[in-house]
């Protein structure tokens, strides 16, 4: 138990968006009408298997982060479904702000864009020798 508490600690950044896929998705998951515009992609952007796959990845960071094995083609795979699942998002939620006027998914979607960087940051700074 101690050793999987300091590799948590070790490997904060994999923890923190762990935490972050899965609030999202959970906040996802709970809201069945997040998405109302335009109203024929409705049913397609409020579909719950996206939600849980991104909950299954937020489930993957903790997992990574706490067995501590190196895997470059692993952790790749999860940076990269991340950002793309935040950039969707955050592309998604300014859509509602932009044309359905909707001012408050402007804070959604500025999140969701400082997700990405910080993704960036995190797959710049990695140790791809270890």
């Amino acid at each position: 138990m101690k050793r999987i508490i300091h590799n948590l600690f070790k490997n904060s950044w994999y923890v923190i968006l762990g935490i972050s896929n899965c609030l999202v998705s959970y906040d996802l998951l709970t809201n069945e009408h997040f998405f109302f515009w335009p109203p024929q992609f409705r049913n397609l952007m409020n579909d719950d298997r996206a939600d849980w796959i991104f909950l299954i990845i937020g489930i993957a960071f903790f997992i990574y982060a706490a067995i501590n094995r190196h895997s470059n083609w692993i952790i790749t795979f999860l940076l990269a479904v991340s950002a793309a699942f935040y950039t969707l998002l955050g592309f998604l939620a300014w859509e509602h702000m932009q044309f359905a006027g909707v001012s408050s998914m402007g804070v959604t979607a500025s999140l969701c864009f400082v997700m990405v960087i910080v993704i960036l940051n995190v797959a710049r700074n990695r140790d791809t020798h270890r």
